[in-house]
């Protein structure tokens, strides 16, 4: 999604956001992963949870260069939600959603800027951690 119109009167060429729709089968989850950038969620049907795992970074210097190291939180804090809520995931924060109904799916809208799009990375900016169960 791009607003090509404001970004030339704006001499602006990034503005824009990924966006996207994502359906949790009834007592299922979403896989566990984490973005670069930012996320917005919004909950349009259903009700669940959501795992977020925080993460530090570290830079130490190892020989002639430094080493970034990301250090995430081995307990994860929880986030209940319910349709009409909005969730933010921060930066590089590790994250799963969680359908609690077990007959109705979960329906969400996710809306994430498209600096790592048009930085070239596209969706490898994604590290995926675990699959959702219905996929392999």
């Amino acid at each position: 999604m791009l607003n090509e119109q404001m970004a030339e009167e704006h001499d602006y060429p990034g503005m824009g956001a990924d966006i996207y729709q994502q359906v949790i089968p009834a007592g299922s989850k979403s896989g566990k992963h984490r973005h670069r950038g930012e996320e917005i969620v919004i909950v349009l049907e259903g009700e669940g949870y959501d795992h977020h795992w925080d993460a530090d970074l570290t830079v130490t210097g190892e020989t002639d260069r430094e080493v970034p190291e990301w250090v995430f939180d081995e307990e994860p804090k929880k986030f209940e939600w319910e349709a009409g809520d909005a969730i933010y995931v921060p930066v590089n924060t590790i994250h799963q959603h969680f359908n609690d109904s077990e007959e109705d799916p979960a329906r969400f809208i996710s809306v994430q800027a498209r600096a790592f799009t048009n930085l070239g990375f596209g969706y490898e900016d994604l590290e995926q951690f675990e699959a959702a169960p219905e996929y392999t």
